[in-house]
């Protein structure tokens, strides 16, 4: 039987296995059956019509009768997940219907060769999927035009009397606009009114940035290529994996200098970053992992690997793809970075330059001194700069007793506001925070 980790290594890309996931429940399902290895049933499709998939085990071999352009298609995933989870749901049998025995001679181990007349339609049928799409946002922006425009004239200090289905009203309209990065960013706001003194400064930067980011998708093919990219992501258009195939990679020797994850619904999230040897820049790796399924990668801190990486294309590049990779020896740490806050501050500044709408700004910071100030955790360079930490309190009294009242290296996560610590670096090796 496949692990989840396998099913989710099968998806073409990441969309069709989401598809997948939400296929797989026994309520999207007919006709779940199975013998000697073999399994079947019928997916409800967007219609009144039902999908017919086969599945061998054994051989893993797939077909359905479907004409999804990409393969194996989110209906015989969704079948595999549905085996996997609930084995229970599939009865047994020695009869096989008809559509199953036809669909079962024609199984395929690898994806079909596409012809150059599937090439040109399956080129069309994308030009059509993001024109349509592209028409929903551009509405969805006016939408949201609109309600900025509404929300700014009643004053900062009534939208923080305004309860949180407010927000979550114009969020779920960004849903179904299909701008999903929009609508995360205004599910966030009310945590941010119910933040520290200060908030309507960050309240009205954000508002703000979605304003700008509506206006530079009105004016997005006069915008260079690389912050073309970053607003889509933004908005919650992701690149697929299969678009970066033909891009120039990044050979080099990478340390593991940052590892954190989360979970939002079923969801899980993992963040990596990486930093070259050679040619000392910071890649960030996104994996997710879908229920209780573990990440294809053990990324460990402070480890050593050999690998060649693809950047997203953008302004600023930072998510990177990872194309080859094998363990490296352990060499000694020691981070460049910043030498004091006022140099990082700079190359902060220059990074929002380049990409407005930039969500983290990664950085080792040199020979800082953790403290704790009137309940505040921060840290101090040389000069006496400080800046505010964010961190849980067991890992702040953690990197106090790193650093002993002495200067360490610090990498972190700076969003603007607040330095979120990953790691430290002291006497050549890492610790987590």
């Amino acid at each position: 039987m496949l692990t989840p980790q396998q099913i989710r290594q099968a998806a073409p890309d990441g969309a069709t296995f989401d598809k997948a996931v939400k296929l797989a429940t026994t309520r999207k399902w007919l006709d779940l059956e199975g013998r000697s290895g073999r399994i079947w049933g019928r997916c409800k499709s967007s219609k009144a019509t039902y999908f017919q998939v086969v599945a061998d085990l054994k051989r893993q071999a797939y077909r359905c009768n479907c004409a999804y352009a990409k393969w194996p298609c989110p209906h015989i995933l969704a079948l595999l997940l549905l085996h996997l989870e609930q084995s229970e749901a599939f009865r047994q049998t020695e009869e096989e219907p008809d559509w199953a025995t036809r669909l079962g001679a024609q199984l395929l181990t690898e994806a079909p060769q596409a012809t150059d007349a599937d090439l040109e339609r399956q080129q069309l049928q994308r030009q059509k999927t993001r024109e349509k799409r592209f028409s929903w946002m551009d509405a969805g922006f006016g939408e949201l035009e609109t309600w900025l425009e509404d929300a700014v004239g009643q004053g900062l200090a009534a939208l923080a009397e305004k309860p949180r289905e407010y927000w979550e009203q114009i969020a779920a309209r960004m849903v179904d606009a299909k701008l999903p990065g929009v609508a995360r960013r205004l599910r966030a706001i009310p945590s941010t009114i119910m933040g520290p003194d200060g908030w309507h400064e960050v309240l009205l930067g954000e508002l703000g940035e979605l304003y700008l980011l509506l206006q530079g998708f009105r004016q997005l093919e006069e915008l260079p290529e690389g912050l073309q990219s970053d607003l889509l992501t933004v908005a919650g258009v992701n690149l697929k994996k299969s678009e970066l195939e033909d891009l120039p990679g990044v050979q080099d020797e990478w340390l593991v200098v940052g590892v954190t994850a989360g979970a939002e619904d079923n969801l899980q999230f993992r963040r990596t970053w990486l930093q070259g040897q050679a040619h000392d820049q910071l890649a960030l790796l996104l994996d997710f992992a879908w229920g209780d399924s573990s990440f294809e990668r053990d990324w460990r801190l402070g480890q050593w690997w050999e690998a060649e990486l693809v950047f997203y294309p953008s302004a600023a590049p930072q998510r990177a793809l990872l194309r080859s990779a094998a363990e490296a020896e352990a060499g000694y740490v020691d981070p460049l970075g910043f030498p004091d806050l006022p140099a990082f501050a700079g190359a902060y500044a220059d990074g929002l330059a380049a990409n407005p709408w930039l969500l983290r700004f990664p950085a080792w910071l040199r020979e800082v001194v953790p403290l704790q100030q009137d309940g505040q955790w921060l840290i101090v360079d040389p000069n006496r700069y400080q800046l505010p930490l964010q961190l849980p309190e067991t890992s702040a009294w953690r990197l106090l007793a790193l650093s002993g009242g002495r200067p360490l290296h610090l990498f972190g996560e700076w969003n603007g506001q607040v330095f979120s610590p990953l790691s430290a670096a002291v006497d050549g090796q890492l610790f987590g925070l």
